[in-house]
């Protein structure tokens, strides 16, 4: 069980847990929450232990280049 965060939007698969809130994120694309640096979503995990991280667009790279982790902690 996972889910994305941007501001007020959930996004995720519908589930047993699934209260509603969340878009399908089958249907959107990463440009379309994140299409500018400093854009920031938020990817949540393991609903009993909460684990999340925050991922920030950096730089915006050429269309078909695909996304990197620079580093993490």
């Amino acid at each position: 069980m996972h889910s994305f965060e941007v501001g007020d939007q959930r996004y995720g698969e519908p589930g047993d847990f699934d209260d509603g809130s969340r878009q399908r994120e089958a249907i959107v694309r990463v440009h379309e929450v994140l299409g500018a640096p400093g854009d920031r979503i938020t990817y949540g995990y393991d609903f009993g232990d909460d684990w999340y991280h925050d991922i920030v667009v950096e730089e915006l790279l050429s269309p078909r280049s695909s996304g990197q982790c620079l580093a993490g902690r």
